[in-house]
């Protein structure tokens, strides 16, 4: 449908419009998010299946990773699983049966709520659950029989359940912050995987603007995904969809995400060079401050008169009078260095999100990259697949879950 509406021009800016933003709006429709998230984790978990059917000895632990949109799909997926599911829940049989029973049982104590009792069996005859009353119109509420006036009753509680629930991040908002009400928080019955993931990794993603949009000020210090203990955000510095995430939990602190290392070690050429440049003018002007407050010294000065023997006290008047023409001299202090050329701190507490380790990690860009971030930027929001520096992260971090020890532990991990 999307194919037919879009229009020829710009064909290549369109079709990215097309796959990345307009996503967005139909994720977070009434329409289409039950639908998503129910497609997203039955293909996490058939995946799953698929893998231990073909390999029946693997006893490792399993990490997921999701780019841009998807990553969005999969954080509000982990934030809404079970820490401690119940064993028959975690088989997929269990857990439909577990899920439709839990459903028709909310269903009736939600017509329980709005008086409407005497409609209980009119839901149940169609299996009606919680998750499909949620879908429901007042074209399906009067095929189903039910009159004008509870019609409006179930259409208003669904209509004000949809603009209302929220994500459970939001109990972690700041005491005495209440989270705004937003458009973009849609009802949704998320499903449970049957597996729990190790880390999580975040590529190009939005996360931190979308709960900022639902009404997220501030995450939790504790908080941390109730089955996934590792959790990264990756980016590109010039992607445009891209977000932080640690000023969410460390408002109070201005600091950098963790610069990623080359896969080649080192920083890249252009950035060492641009670092050194920095360091350098600093230094000159510091220098040239210095020399500038000797000069001022010798010329506020007040000459010495000749101090005859005995004149100790002419002397010592002197030597005052030197003092306070020192002191009205103007405050030239040497210049900090900015922050960019600042030695990272050893450790900051970012909290729980990533087990105590730091959350964002920025790629280096490439030296043709540095000359003009807009002509790039499209591609910033695509390179992580072929990024290298990426997947040097990633392999370390997961060969770490294995108790392989590194010879160059990852900054920003301890």
């Amino acid at each position: 449908d999307l194919e037919r509406i879009t229009l020829p021009s710009i064909n290549r800016l369109r079709h990215f419009i097309n796959d990345t933003i307009l996503d967005v709006f139909f994720y977070n429709s009434l329409t289409y998010c039950q639908t998503i998230v129910d497609t997203v984790a039955s293909e996490m978990n058939r995946l799953h299946r698929l893998f231990l059917q073909r390999n029946p000895q693997f006893r490792g632990g399993v990490s997921i990773a999701g780019h841009s949109l998807g990553s969005l799909i999969l954080f509000d997926l982990l934030t809404n699983q079970k820490a401690d599911p119940e064993e028959d829940e975690r088989s997929p049989e269990g857990s439909r049966r577990a899920s439709s029973s839990r459903g028709t049982e909310e269903v009736k104590e939600i017509l329980q709520k709005l008086e409407l009792s005497e409609y209980c069996s009119v839901f149940e005859k169609e299996k009606v659950d919680r998750q499909a009353l949620f879908l429901c119109t007042e074209e399906n509420l009067k095929e189903m029989g039910i009159p004008l006036g509870p019609r409006m009753k179930i259409l208003h509680y669904i209509s004000s359940k949809a603009e209302t629930q929220v994500c459970p991040l939001l109990a972690c908002v700041h005491p005495g912050c209440i989270p705004s009400c937003s458009a973009f928080v849609v009802s949704a019955n998320y499903p449970q995987l049957n597996y729990k993931p190790t880390i999580f990794f975040a590529f190009g993603s939005p996360i931190g603007m979308f709960l900022t949009v639902r009404g997220v000020k501030r995450i939790d210090p504790n908080y941390s995904l109730p089955t996934c203990k590792g959790f990264f955000n990756i980016f590109h510095p010039f992607d445009p969809v891209a977000y932080r995430i640690e000023p969410m939990i460390v408002p109070d602190l201005e600091f950098e995400p963790m610069l990623l290392p080359h896969h080649k070690g080192r920083k890249r050429m252009h950035l060492e060079l641009k670092e050194g440049l920095t360091r350098m003018s600093v230094d000159l002007k510091n220098n040239l401050l210095g020399s500038l407050r000797v000069a001022w010294q010798s010329f506020t000065r007040a000459p010495l008169p000749a101090v005859e023997a005995g004149g100790a006290d002419a002397e010592a008047e002197a030597e005052a009078e030197a003092e306070a023409s020192t002191e009205q001299q103007p405050d030239t202090k040497p210049e900090e260095p900015p922050p960019a050329v600042k030695e990272e701190a050893a450790h900051i507490n970012v909290g729980m999100l990533n087990g105590g380790n730091r959350i964002d990690y920025v790629l280096q860009e490439k030296p043709i990259e540095s000359f003009n971030e807009y002509l790039f930027a499209l591609q910033g929001h695509l390179c992580y697949w072929e990024s290298e520096d990426t997947v040097l992260l990633v392999l370390k971090e997961i060969y770490q879950t294995q108790g392989i020890t590194l010879d160059q532990p990852l900054p920003g991990s301890h």
